[in-house]
């Protein structure tokens, strides 16, 4: 990854960070969608490079249709939402984006400024630069995480399936907490408009390894420099 372009997000009293992360990679990833069909579709990564995780469980809010005092009248009981959000529990992507590609010429037709360019008021954004080998602390993967289905998306497919209530469905399935404890941004499906959390793990590496990048940027496998 031989170039790079570096964004940080300036959030104000009006714009707070969380938003603003939603505005600028819903962005970048319909940029990088523009390009799948290129020869450089599937070149560019991304890194956070104030990326942190501390660990810490993520609590959940109690299941009121599990109380004693609660009797389940309703199969539709409410489901629990586990606390949640970019910045809690010490877990947050900072404030800054970088875009790798392999080559100049490939982010030049990225035109990252283009896909910002209705945000440039809340962004600052480099010129196109080499990568600094001589200040590369090391490596890192910037993969997808999915949560796992919860206790209670669970329990309602099986009360559905088996004419039961939720309270009955429940008891068949342990508690778990569905929740990665990593940062995330709220994006938006392109294809059916449905929103929903983009969890992002990052794993360190000693040596670079290249392979195709989704189009949010990520992979399980191919590396990007950290400096």
């Amino acid at each position: 990854m031989e170039y790079y372009q570096e964004i940080t997000l300036r959030p104000g009293p009006e714009i707070p960070l969380n938003f603003l992360w939603t505005k600028v990679y819903t962005q970048i990833h319909l940029a990088l969608v523009a390009q799948k069909d290129t020869p450089e579709g599937g070149s560019f990564g991304v890194s956070f490079p104030e990326y942190t995780v501390k660990e810490k469980t993520v609590e959940q809010i109690p299941d009121a249709a599990l109380m004693p005092s609660q009797p389940d009248t309703k199969q539709n009981a409410s489901i629990p939402k586990t606390h949640q959000g970019k910045g809690q529990h010490g877990q947050t992507l900072g404030g800054k984006l970088r875009i790798f590609a392999p080559s100049e010429e490939a982010l030049q037709k990225l035109n990252v400024e283009k896909a910002l360019s209705r945000l440039l008021d809340y962004v600052r954004l480099t010129n196109i630069r080499r990568t600094p080998v001589k200040i590369i602390k090391g490596y890192a993967t910037y993969s997808r995480e999915h949560a796992a289905a919860s206790q209670q998306q669970k329990a309602r497919r099986f009360a559905r399936r088996h004419n039961l209530s939720l309270t009955e469905a429940l008891s068949r399935f342990p508690a778990t907490n569905s929740t990665p404890a990593l940062p995330y941004i709220q994006m938006k499906s392109l294809t059916n408009q449905k929103k929903f959390n983009l969890f992002i793990k990052k794993q360190s590496a000693t040596h670079p390894q290249f392979h195709p990048f989704s189009f949010y940027g990520l992979s399980l496998q191919s590396t990007v420099p950290e400096f």
